[in-house]
């Protein structure tokens, strides 16, 4: 019984592919002969191992709702801790963990009969101080033969492989994580992000970036790729764009208009390699981050926020942001129903709690402030 190449390529291929468990596990039943292959994460609370995640061969993904039923239950023997633990070694299973005259053993062979299961054997091995990854075989039903040694030699060879690969799925797993969250975290900005090749094929963009968009007469994005409307600011785009990528040019500002008068689109262009990039992509173009602001989607900030941040009461709040949005006072004052005299006593407070010594510099605090940078919620 040898470990064949196919099982390994398709083992290391799950660290980019989910679904490579399920075909590694297909090939695995058909070489050893056994009727199921399952991986799972098994996390031990209160004395038992509770499953966090499970992949299955073809065949059991097409009987999981009969297992789950008959043998994957909280009450399977197998799940109790202190049982595990007196097996020596990463090699089990079930004859060796209840032994062959013990009742249990009876009661769970009734059990994956029902199932369409025999007897199982495994490999398992701690992955943290809480968690346990586990490759368990099951036989034929009726079988209920122990782990031959010829069973026992291939499972060792593959334990190793098996180690590697779900230290690679571990390190693969968390730079995804935190992809995720940065791209989540991207998406509560105010500011439009926009990430692209030198050439301007889209990659990603934050919803900023799509209502930026969508407001703006200048730009627009169709088949994957950024475009100006006005041919001159098209070609100017594509000039800037190729500089900062080819790095003859750190960054790049412009301004887009589309030809009309509307207020433009600023834009700043930015190089994102570093040496972290260079390293790992050798030869490959760096990506460009576009930034973008419109004067036609002006900051929101939330009352609650600007009360938080600056110890204002709700009414100073909502005056500190009226102004901050380019209200006046008098045109403040009117649209609360209240006189000029008290919006005057009111701006009087908020200037104080805010350490501002004008109404100017009131509004620069409130623009700068993490509030303006943010979504509204």
């Amino acid at each position: 019984m040898d470990l064949s190449h196919r099982i390994l390529l398709d083992l290391y291929g799950t660290a980019e592919c989910d679904s490579r468990w399920t075909v590694m596990l297909d090939q695995l039943c058909a070489d050893v002969g056994m009727r199921s292959a399952v991986v799972q994460v098994l996390e031990h609370q209160g004395g038992r191992y509770h499953e966090r995640w499970v992949a299955r061969d073809t065949a059991s993904l097409a009987h999981a709702a009969l297992h789950d039923r008959c043998v994957n239950r909280p009450d399977n023997p197998r799940l109790d801790r202190r049982l595990m633990a007196r097996i020596p070694g990463e090699v089990g299973s079930d004859v060796r963990l209840f032994g062959s005259a013990s009742p249990a053993l009876g009661a769970l062979r009734t059990r994956l009969g029902q199932g369409g299961l025999g007897d199982a054997i495994w490999v398992t091995f701690p992955i943290s101080n809480q968690r346990n990854f586990t490759l368990i075989l099951h036989r034929q039903p009726g079988d209920a033969r122990d782990v031959e040694e010829g069973e026992e030699h291939f499972l060792q060879a593959l334990l190793p492989h098996l180690k590697q690969a779900v230290r690679l799925n571990g390190q693969l797993v968390r730079p995804q994580g935190r992809s995720s969250g940065f791209e989540a975290a991207l998406e509560q900005l105010r500011a439009g992000i926009i990430l692209c090749t030198g050439d301007l094929d889209v990659e990603w963009y934050n919803p900023a970036a799509a209502r930026i968009l969508a407001a703006s007469p200048a730009l627009y994005v169709a088949d994957g790729q950024l475009r100006c409307r006005a041919r001159p600011e098209a070609q100017s785009l594509r000039e800037l764009t190729a500089a900062v990528a080819q790095g003859r040019q750190a960054v790049a500002t412009v301004g887009l208009s589309g030809g009309s008068s509307s207020e433009p689109v600023h834009m700043r262009i930015v190089r994102l390699e570093d040496d972290r990039h260079a390293s790992r992509w050798p030869g490959t173009p760096a990506p460009i981050a576009l930034f973008l602001s419109h004067s036609s989607v002006p900051p929101h900030l939330d009352l609650a926020e600007i009360a938080a941040l600056f110890s204002l009461t709700p009414a100073e709040a909502r005056l500190a942001a009226a102004l901050a949005s380019g209200l006046s006072l008098a045109d403040f004052a009117a649209s609360r129903d209240i006189s000029i005299g008290t919006a005057r006593i009111q701006l009087k407070q908020v200037l104080a709690k805010t350490a501002s010594g004008r109404q100017a510099e009131l509004v620069r605090k409130l623009c700068g402030s993490v509030a303006a940078y943010m979504i509204a919620p």
